[in-house]
């Protein structure tokens, strides 16, 4: 039995019980049913595309000059650079020295600022919900704590963005070592971090990679 002849016992079924039905106009408003639903799916298939391309190049735009200043520096494992969150390592090891910020050494250690950035990025839902959990078990003063909570999701993405303008900055004084370190400089560049967010990190590396090409 092919389509044609199912779709005629179905008319037939149907107008037995409906006197009255139409059997076209049902007909045509499933098609055009089919049709609206095929040209969603249709235009949800190319967005999830393209957005899936331009993530591709905005990540590729980040990676490949970071591998590439970590080879000028001599690390090892750049390969880490393609690889999420482990490539932010290789951004922290692009500096030297302990990680200070202003004037103050907040960690001896770029391992310890790493994890620290890494935590504050990719575990700040953990981190507010542990800090809720101790606040409500002081009395009273914890209660009025909680209160704040609301500010955590900001406090911890400057945190993490001025964490990073400082690698940026740290990798700024590496590679170009004429330039004067200062204050001022290391505060723009955590303001401008904060600011212009995921942009500021490629921004920086390609500059670097295009001026060490054109000396």
């Amino acid at each position: 039995m092919n389509i044609n002849e199912i779709m005629d016992v179905v008319k037939e079924i149907l107008q037995s019980l409906f006197v009255d039905f139409d059997f076209s106009v049902f007909a045509s408003e499933v098609v055009t049913d089919l049709s609206i639903w095929g040209i969603v799916a249709v235009f949800s298939i190319v967005g999830i595309i393209l957005s899936f391309i331009f993530k591709a190049i905005a990540y590729l735009l980040q990676t490949i000059p970071l591998y590439i200043l970590s080879g000028r520096k001599g690390l090892e494992n750049r390969w880490l650079a393609f690889i999420p969150i482990a490539g932010y390592y290789l951004l922290s090891r692009l500096g030297e020295g302990p990680f200070v910020l202003g004037k103050k050494t907040l960690f001896k250690s770029r391992d310890a600022a790493f994890w620290t950035f890494i935590a504050l990025r990719y575990f700040s839902t953990i981190i507010i919900a542990v800090a809720e959990i101790i606040l409500a078990a002081i009395p009273f003063l914890g209660q009025v704590l909680a209160l704040l909570t609301g500010l955590l999701p900001l406090a911890i993405f400057v945190a993490h963005h001025v964490i990073r303008g400082r690698f940026i900055y740290d990798m700024l004084m590496y590679f170009q070592p004429k330039a004067q370190s200062n204050g001022s400089l290391s505060v723009v560049t955590e303001i401008a971090s904060v600011l212009l967010s995921d942009l500021m990190l490629p921004l920086v590396l390609w500059m670097l990679v295009i001026k060490k090409q054109n000396n």
